[in-house]
């Protein structure tokens, strides 16, 4: 992350882009809430996306492996 953000110059978009780059448990939690309120599940959420039981399947099995592409 540093590297990236050493490339700005200006500090106010170095601090900009650390915002966005920084996971911080309160920033995932206002989403999770949110979801939940406005789909009333996470589940929901996801098949309203287009992500299926099957689909969702799919992506644990290629992602969430020791074997995963990254």
């Amino acid at each position: 992350m540093n590297a990236i953000i050493s490339t700005f110059s200006n500090v106010d978009q170095a601090d900009a882009v650390r915002a966005v780059l920084v996971v911080r448990p309160s920033y995932l939690q206002t989403a999770f809430d949110e979801i939940k309120k406005q789909y009333g599940s996470i589940d929901q959420y996801l098949d309203s996306l287009g992500l299926t039981v099957n689909k969702r399947k799919h992506m644990q099995d290629m992602y969430l492996n020791e074997n995963a592409p990254f």
